[in-house]
């Protein structure tokens, strides 16, 4: 991810891009992966409107020896913080056209999968107003 051959979007859901949370097949695994869950609680009450709190979780992770981008707009960029901050942007852009309101990230932190594997973890949160409710 974020290298030229990566520009058609579909070729990356289920080999880049997972709906789930994955760790990697091996400590060998090198490539750059973005997993998620979404978890979704009872309703609320938000401006007059019942509405649910959707948080989601992305994990993103590469190999260790990837992390370093010398090529590429990216280029000179830790692999995972330049990732970071295209999703986040994403994430805005997507969030309103579901429907979400006031989608917010409130945590991105680094960690490590294993010794070979580092990652951040993103999370949003965010309102789905329900229509079925008065």
């Amino acid at each position: 991810m974020l290298d030229a051959e990566c520009t058609d979007l579909n070729t990356l859901v289920y080999t880049h891009i997972y709906p789930t949370l994955r760790v990697p097949d091996t400590e060998l695994e090198q490539k750059t992966v973005i997993c998620m869950a979404v978890n979704i609680d009872n309703p609320v009450s938000l401006r007059n409107k019942q509405a649910r709190r959707v948080t989601i979780q992305l994990r993103l992770h590469t190999h260790q020896d990837q992390q370093r981008v010398t090529t590429g707009v990216a280029r000179g960029y830790v692999r995972l913080d330049y990732l970071a901050g295209a999703v986040e942007d994403v994430m805005r852009t997507v969030g309103r056209q579901l429907g979400l309101a006031e989608i917010e990230l409130y945590s991105n932190n680094e960690s490590q999968l294993d010794a070979k594997h580092p990652c951040r973890v993103m999370k949003f949160t965010a309102y789905a107003i329900d229509s079925q409710c008065p």
